[in-house]
């Protein structure tokens, strides 16, 4: 996972996806930027619970810095 989203070919392709979403969307709810996770997240990762939900307490323990920095501007 983190060779293929440091991968310049994934994040065109990453990109390109958000810019096709973003013209369905408001400017105001347009994607401005965004972040491609390095490991994979599973069950048997701390990120998601065994039916798949989001641990957001972990998620944000993790990878606070990297999601407060999206939302600066």
């Amino acid at each position: 996972m983190r060779e293929l989203a440091g991968h310049p070919e994934a994040r065109a392709g990453a990109e390109q996806a958000v810019a096709v979403a973003n013209t369905r969307l408001n400017r105001i709810e347009q994607v401005k930027k965004f972040w491609l996770p390095v490991e994979k997240w599973g069950p048997e990762s701390d990120e998601l619970t065994p039916s798949w939900k989001l641990c957001r307490r972990e998620i944000h323990l993790k990878y606070g810095q990297i999601l407060d920095g999206l939302y600066t501007l």
